[in-house]
């Protein structure tokens, strides 16, 4: 990954490298999805210039909140120089316990701040780790009436509701 930042950095329009790439794909796909590591690197960048939305992954703690509002800035930055039409789709709140005080906090924060983006939370299950280790998406590797499976179901049916309003 260092390697293809730097590498990124030496091109012109460096910022626009994966929309030029995808260019040529990009019709062929009813949506495409990208995802990148939690940085505010060249990749992740490049991601933001190329997407028409956005969602913004976060595990509810205090320090999350921190990141989730630096996210917003440089969401709202490329929007503002590079991609007028990037929008914030919604807030997946991740790996939630509910035993934790902390989690229940962060969750409410969230809500009051930006409750018109929250989606449905992912659940922090043994069977979504086992099931990432395993090298497997939750959909192929749990069944239908497990936990994990309606999670996921129910944040797609949430996302592909939003993408139609959109």
């Amino acid at each position: 990954m260092e390697n293809l930042e730097a590498q990124l950095k030496t091109r012109d329009e460096a910022a626009f490298q994966l929309t030029y790439f995808l260019e040529p794909i990009v019709n062929d796909y009813a949506h495409i999805i990208i995802d990148n590591p939690p940085s505010a690197g060249m990749l992740p960048m490049n991601s933001l210039v190329a997407s028409t939305h956005v969602l913004i992954p976060i595990e509810p703690d205090g320090l999350s909140l921190i990141g989730l509002a630096d996210i917003l800035r440089m969401v709202e930055n490329v929007r503002s120089t590079t991609n007028p039409d990037l929008q914030v789709l919604g807030i997946i709140p991740s790996r939630f316990r509910m035993v934790r005080r902390q989690a229940q906090d962060v969750i409410g924060d969230l809500e009051k701040l930006y409750g018109h983006l929250l989606l449905p939370y992912i659940k922090d299950l043994a069977e979504i780790s086992a099931a990432t280790t395993a090298g497997y998406d939750v959909f192929s590797w749990a069944s239908e009436s497990s936990q994990s499976y309606r999670c996921f179901s129910n944040l797609v049916d949430a996302v592909v509701g939003k993408l139609g309003d959109a």
